[in-house]
């Protein structure tokens, strides 16, 4: 009898620390997935050397998807950590970002078409962010920012301050595996723009955004803009309704995907080429000394152009040029 009640208490204990190992991997498991004046078409010059990306041929994160009767989106989004609640310490590698280097073999002819604001940077934005740049790249071990082999990127990359930008509305990815006709499509997208760009609710003045606050989330680190005046999501929304008009109308030619429009406002900085090495806790608590100061430094920073480009290379490391810029509006 008593070598019974043993034998039950021993399988009662085997179970227990069944239960609670399934549960230890069950939190971990949900941890890691959530941490996941008038209109003018200015023919451009091109980067300064000290911003220069390479020429060649060629969600996003806390994305949704805008269908259907167009919608103002939230002028700020705070998020000030990626996961809502404690930083990311698991990071991810980007299968896409060895594409940025000069000589990458492309899986066929990257084409993407996105509407940007504020490209290529003003010093406003590339100073304070080249004068950071150190104490974030300190976050990580010295071995995160080495290149394994010639064909590799560090495993924290940063992007180069020309490449910055803010994303209005993404037509196509640069990673679309299937465009029907690329040609069309694009002549589509400078005919929505155009007639976005002619509107007299169009925000004609320049508008302000503002640094919010500074992370680094499982996929990539980011800048969160704040925008007062509401002009992004101004021009969010009728660029959701021309969309939406001209569907109507060419439905053969835009029907293999959805308009993409940021919740947020936001600019990447960095993404990761192989998974770290850092101990991601370590790296966060480097990010949180590091970022001191850094939002005061920014300021307000004035914004005066709006570009639909053709993303020939990933995370727009493209050159400023009219193989790449397709349409433009500047107040």
């Amino acid at each position: 009898m008593r070598e019974d009640r043993t034998e039950d208490l021993s399988l009662l204990s085997f179970f227990c620390k069944g239960a609670i190992v399934f549960k230890t991997h069950f939190l971990n498991t949900k941890h890691n997935t959530l941490n996941n004046k008038p209109q003018t078409f200015t023919q451009t010059n091109h980067l300064t050397n000290k911003h220069q990306v390479p020429t060649r041929s060629i969600p996003l994160i806390y994305q949704k998807e805008m269908t259907g009767t167009a919608t103002t989106p939230a002028t700020t989004a705070k998020l000030n950590t990626p996961t809502g609640g404690s930083p990311s310490i698991l990071f991810e590698a980007d299968k896409w970002l060895k594409l940025v280097l000069p000589d990458a073999e492309q899986p066929g002819k990257l084409h993407g078409i996105v509407l940007i604001a504020n490209w290529p940077p003003k010093e406003a934005f590339t100073a304070p962010y080249e004068n950071f740049l150190p104490r974030l790249k300190s976050c990580f071990d010295a071995q995160d920012l080495e290149v394994v082999d010639e064909d590799e990127i560090p495993a924290a990359y940063f992007y180069p301050p020309g490449t910055l930008h803010i994303t209005i509305a993404t037509f196509i990815p640069f990673h679309e595996p299937i465009v029907p006709n690329k040609e069309e499509y694009t002549s589509a997208c400078v005919d929505i723009m155009k007639k976005a760009f002619a509107r007299e609710d169009w925000p004609r003045g320049s508008f302000q955004v503002e640094l919010d606050s500074v992370q680094i989330g499982s996929r990539a680190g980011i800048f969160l803009w704040k925008n007062e005046d509401g002009m992004v999501a101004k021009m969010r929304q009728i660029v959701h309704e021309e969309y939406n008009a001209s569907f109507e109308k060419n439905s053969n030619v835009l029907n293999h995907r959805k308009l993409s429009v940021p919740g947020i406002i936001h600019s990447t900085f960095l993404r990761f080429g192989r998974v770290p090495m850092t101990d991601g806790m370590v790296v966060q608590e480097r990010f949180k000394e590091a970022v001191k100061g850094l939002v005061e430094s920014f300021g307000k920073m004035e914004v005066n152009c709006t570009r639909l480009v053709i993303e020939r290379s990933p995370y727009m490391h493209i050159p400023f040029n009219d193989q790449h810029v397709l349409t433009s509006f500047e107040s």
